[in-house]
């Protein structure tokens, strides 16, 4: 590819901004169009890349761009309508936000068109670009990993559609799913998980339907087993956030803070590093990269992957709704 990649972006909330903003910074990349239904905040874009051309839903970005190389899609879960099949018949990349929805037979089917039509597709997991992961990883290469204990204790998101399970799927599902990403990418692929929440500190947010806290056990096929606490009822003048896990091996350990520190060693050594919220742009960079060399390898979140994410999830959700431990492969 010889030209600028042309990228178009689906949803204008604060991801699309957010996206929008790095995408300006970029070498190489041109935006090219905007599509949202929600008028106010497409002229809100349109302020930021007054030359790109704006549309009021995907089909009309689609069919009014026949040269769009990339969309990146920034949409709730339950608003992917088609926009896969879709970008897929006309050869269009695709950087999806996750979760990639809130469907399984649906997300099966994506994944088959995806796959039969050949474009890259990367899923916005940002938080496996930190490069000292890969330093963990190497870490515990032979070291035999028994427990890991996660947390994702926060604040309820005030975006309307999140606080109603339908179309968010639930704190672990939506929002936890990095952590349980992180998890997959560190230690390899879950087999099981049982689960159980409870909807009984928030009553007085209006539609809100989901578990406020849950926990949940997830084994791995090499035997580990990860314990996974969370909760979207903390006050927001009074509570302090707490996301993290740790990890412990028979040859050591490691602490994990979200976008702030990792630490990890033995008795004899500890190494540290600080890092903050900042591997979104990497994260879309190498996805920008694949699409201008054709190259994929960059792409540490592709389609396929993601999807094992989502099993997890979405198995943790119908452990919740059926009092049982789910296996994966039963899906």
């Amino acid at each position: 590819m010889d030209h600028s990649v042309k990228v178009g972006i689906l949803g204008g909330g604060w991801f699309g901004n957010f996206h929008l903003d790095n995408l300006l910074r970029m070498e190489g990349v041109e935006v090219s169009a905007f599509a949202t239904g929600n008028q106010r905040r497409l002229e809100g874009l349109a302020q930021k890349a007054p030359w790109a051309r704006t549309y009021t839903n995907q089909t009309a970005l689609l069919d009014g761009e026949p040269d769009l190389d990339a969309l990146i899609v920034c949409v709730p879960p339950d608003s992917h309508q088609n926009i896969e099949e879709q970008a897929s018949a006309r050869g269009i990349h695709l950087y999806l936000e996750k979760p990639l929805g809130v469907d399984w037979e649906q997300i099966c089917r994506n994944q088959e068109v995806i796959r039969q039509s050949g474009i890259l597709c990367a899923v916005g997991y940002q938080t496996r670009y930190n490069p000292c992961l890969d330093q963990m990883k190497d870490f515990f290469q032979k070291k035999q990993v028994g427990t890991i204990v996660a947390k994702w204790m926060g604040i309820m998101p005030q975006t309307p559609w999140w606080r109603i399970k339908a179309r968010s799927g639930g704190q672990l599902h939506e929002q936890v799913t990095h952590m349980i990403d992180l998890l997959r990418y560190l230690f390899g692929e879950i087999r099981s998980v049982y689960s159980t929440g409870r909807r009984s500190i928030i009553s007085h947010v209006e539609n809100f339907d989901l578990e406020d806290h849950s926990a949940s056990v997830f084994t791995f096929e090499n035997g580990i087993l990860a314990t996974v606490t969370c909760g979207c009822f903390l006050d927001p003048k009074k509570g302090k956030p707490e996301i993290r896990f740790e990890v412990y091996s028979d040859q050591g350990s490691a602490q994990y803070e979200w976008d702030t520190m990792a630490r990890w060693g033995d008795a004899k050594q500890m190494f540290t590093s600080y890092f903050g919220n900042q591997f979104h742009y990497p994260a879309l960079e190498a996805f920008l990269q694949a699409v201008r060399t054709g190259d994929p390898s960059g792409i540490r979140s592709p389609y396929d992957d993601s999807v094992k994410t989502f099993a997890a999830t979405w198995a943790a959700n119908r452990s919740m709704a059926e009092g049982r431990e789910i296996f994966l492969d039963e899906l």
